[in-house]
């Protein structure tokens, strides 16, 4: 998991830099951090209703923090054969 916020990290950052290099609305992803690298039950009121928002936007982030979260099932497998095909 700690491989993943890295990326998930690197990935946003980058963004971010590249809607302000093209100009367009990095305001988007400011304040996501921590919305993005926090485990869901850990977050505050405030950093749950700004992940909500921005999860409706098609960006690298969102999609990169969709598949850290997808990965985070592999630790509730008991099963070596179900953990495997994830």
């Amino acid at each position: 998991m700690q491989h993943l916020n890295r990326a998930l990290d690197k990935i946003r950052a980058t963004e971010v830099r590249e809607m302000k290099q093209k100009g367009l609305d990095s305001e988007i992803l400011k304040n996501t951090k921590f919305c993005f690298l926090k485990n869901e039950a850990n977050l505050t009121d405030k950093q749950q209703t700004r992940l909500k928002d921005v999860l409706q936007y098609d960006l690298k982030s969102v999609r990169a923090y969709l598949l850290k979260e997808s990965f985070q099932l592999f630790w509730n497998y008991s099963s070596p054969y179900w953990a495997e095909k994830l």
